[in-house]
């Protein structure tokens, strides 16, 4: 079971904290992490050619044998050597032991011989960065403790954690702030220095940023218990999207912890990191909640949106089967909450067209126009001023709106409908700021379609009546004849 939340539009700031921790993740590993295998082979090169293997596998089965445990059958197989050697190398208490010089002693025979063989091999291990910077309890390297929250095992590691972390540190980071990065920090190092309490013999290297993305996780369940966002869910697949609120996480991500400690007995003491984690998280969650006008703007954005989804859903039944006069006082009320949506005042536009004659269509249309007008890169306003001035060619409309229609069109490629408003805005509102860049434009688009003396025309408009601006500078250059001179050495 996996439950990724999304922003479902609150983000109002860029969460670069976040994103920042997500590059420094990825950074070291695939800056200091990529070639890492090569230290391993080499050490389990140099084992097996050196003898080393086989004075230690000796070894290995007499400690076996004396504290009762048996060699699983899958390693009695001659061809898989190096999988022993690596179960033999990731036994705890056996290489805790064998470093404590227990099993192999000083006054055995072979023991200088065995020393340096084992120096040699180490000497490999260390060329492996995730060795040095992740944290080993038993060779007490607390600075791994802070490093080992920027590592990762693999590739899928990482992914994981750094989708977990875009999507829930995103939402902190809008949440509390950017100081949220502090509890990140804090739940990594608390989650591994539990581990090295429980498991003070065990060799590592422990890595990951699992421990404090659960904290993340935990954090983010207290602090949006109430809100409600859309979340990725999936028991395999399909995958699908629903509105969950905070606290929705926090049962299924305990579920699969468990789940994990139960299923990889040989494995279960990592996921004490991501319990503790995560019980860091829930207490920062709780402080957090400290600061309730950081939470009520949240909720309130949020029952705005419930509200606005509820009256789209009685609007759409109104329009399905006709009733015009409740569809727009639905509209309405969604206007009183959302007085700026786009949508919206599309609907109450296709409304009051039913009726042209009406005022109300005319102010409707005025309202409609002007946000269309202040929106970038918005096409979609020649469609509907066609419409409108069908249905009311007397009507008069704002210059900006003018202006706006004409760039639309100009943008489209139609130059014939852009230069006749740009030639009723020279009339109505010749010191439009708007107008010059306009004008220039066209020019250029006339330009490119080989429309010469409509170009000029443009061009010599700009320079005389807008000959300080920007757009009439360059009118005048591209007006003014070019003087070519060829270089004779003989002049």
């Amino acid at each position: 079971m996996i439950v990724i939340p999304t922003k479902d539009g609150l983000q109002w700031k860029f969460p670069i904290v976040t994103l920042c921790l997500i590059l420094l993740n990825c950074m070291v590993f695939f800056g200091f992490q990529h070639n890492e295998d090569e230290g391993y082979k080499d050490a389990w090169a140099f084992a097996q050619a050196s003898g080393l293997l086989r004075i230690e596998s000796v070894v290995y089965k007499e400690f076996l044998k004396t504290n009762h445990r048996e060699l699983p059958a899958e390693f009695q197989d001659s061809q898989k050597l190096e999988a022993f050697f690596w179960c033999m190398m990731q036994d705890d208490t056996f290489q805790y032991e064998l470093g404590d010089h227990v099993l192999i002693t000083p006054s055995d025979p072979g023991y200088g011989h065995w020393l340096e063989l084992r120096h040699i091999m180490e000497a490999d291990l260390n060329r492996v960065f995730s060795r040095n910077w992740g944290y080993s309890p038993a060779r007490h390297n607390y600075v791994a403790l802070f490093t080992s929250m920027f590592l990762h095992e693999s590739f899928w590691h990482l992914l994981v954690n750094m989708i977990l972390l875009w999507f829930v540190g995103s939402l902190l980071e809008i949440g509390v702030g950017r100081v949220y990065v502090g509890g990140y920090v804090l739940a990594g190092f608390c989650g591994s220095l539990l581990y090295g309490l429980i498991f003070p013999l065990a060799q590592g290297p422990l890595v990951g940023s699992a421990g404090a993305i659960a904290g993340l996780v935990g954090a983010y369940g207290v602090l949006y218990s109430t809100v409600h966002l859309r979340a990725i869910h999936t028991f395999g697949f399909p995958v699908d999207y629903d509105r969950v609120p905070g606290w929705f996480l926090l049962p299924f991500w305990l579920m699969d912890e468990v789940a994990q400690v139960v299923m990889n007995t040989g494995l279960n003491h990592v996921y004490v990191v991501h319990i503790c984690g995560l019980l860091i998280g829930l207490g920062l969650g709780a402080g957090y909640l400290k600061k309730p006008d950081i939470i009520i703007s949240h909720v309130d954005e949020k029952k705005k949106l419930n509200k606005v989804d509820g009256l789209l859903e009685k609007l759409q039944g109104e329009l399905a089967v006709q009733r015009y006069g409740t569809a727009r006082e639905i509209v309405l009320q969604m206007l009183q909450i959302e007085p700026d949506n786009i949508e919206i005042l599309t609907y109450l536009f296709n409304i009051d067209k039913k009726t042209p004659a009406l005022e109300a269509f005319r102010e409707t249309a005025g309202l409609f126009f002007g946000h269309l007008a202040r929106r970038k890169g918005n096409y979609d306003i020649e469609k509907y001023f066609e419409e409108y001035v069908l249905l009311c060619p007397s009507a008069t409309v704002q210059p900006d709106v003018l202006l706006a229609v004409a760039m639309s069109y100009i943008h489209s490629g139609k130059t014939a409908p852009a230069a006749k408003y740009l030639a009723v805005l020279l009339k109505v509102a010749p010191d439009n700021a708007g107008l010059p860049s306009c004008l220039f434009n066209l020019a250029q688009m006339y330009r490119a379609g080989d429309h010469q003396d409509q170009a000029k025309k443009c061009l010599r408009i700009l320079c005389s009546h807008y000959s300080e601006t920007n757009s009439g500078r360059k009118a005048k250059e591209l007006l003014s004849p070019r003087i070519e001179h060829t270089f004779n050495p003989d002049d």
